[in-house]
């Protein structure tokens, strides 16, 4: 969802992902309930596409902005357990070059703190 003119602001203590058109894709870990940042960066012509989350069980998009210099920032939650693979690219088509930015995310239980019946002093300690 384009919200262009929206502000879309992320946390700067958010984690965040800045999707890469390069082998290994990069990856992101992060557990459930967690709100996360996506940069797609920019490219030489054209505005980067709405970002594509391949797995809506694990991650849905809260806001998605176009930035200044064409590039992207999507914000996602962290909403179930799994791996999601993300994709963008640029608009409009090239017959001469068409980039793909991807990336991974993995998303995992929610830690639990430990508790008083969990923790076992050591002697010494």
């Amino acid at each position: 969802t384009q919200t262009t003119g929206t502000s879309c602001s992320a946390n700067p203590a958010w984690p965040y992902i800045t999707l890469d058109d390069r082998l290994p894709r990069p990856t992101l870990s992060v557990p459930v309930g967690v709100v996360l940042v996506v940069e797609v960066p920019r490219w030489g012509w054209g505005e980067a596409t709405d970002l594509s989350i391949s797995n809506t069980r694990v991650l849905q998009e809260q806001c998605s902005v176009l930035l200044a210099d064409h590039g992207r920032r999507t914000i996602l939650l962290a909403v179930g357990r799994g791996h999601s693979d993300l994709e963008a690219t640029v608009t409009p088509a090239s017959n001469a070059a068409m980039p793909a930015w991807l990336g991974n995310v993995v998303v995992t239980a929610v830690a639990r703190p430990p508790t008083a019946s969990s923790l076992k002093v050591v002697a010494g300690d």
